[in-house]
């Protein structure tokens, strides 16, 4: 597939995720989220309005808690 990547991610409300693309410029993609709240994202990406295999991906997000 040849055409613009596109990834959006969907999350519980009133929550965010910060997203960061890199582009590898080798056809590959690095994908980073940070979301800031815990609950369930989906995660579309698409490829020339084609979404890759897997997607769209369910993602369960739970609180970490550190001493």
């Amino acid at each position: 597939m040849i055409g613009p990547l596109k990834v959006h991610i969907k999350g519980p409300k009133r929550s965010a995720a910060h997203l960061d693309i890199k582009n590898n410029k080798n056809g590959t993609y690095n994908i980073l989220y940070k979301p800031i709240s815990p609950g369930m994202y989906t995660m579309d990406i698409k490829i020339a309005e084609q979404h890759i295999p897997g997607s769209p991906l369910i993602i369960k997000v739970i609180e970490f808690l550190t001493t």
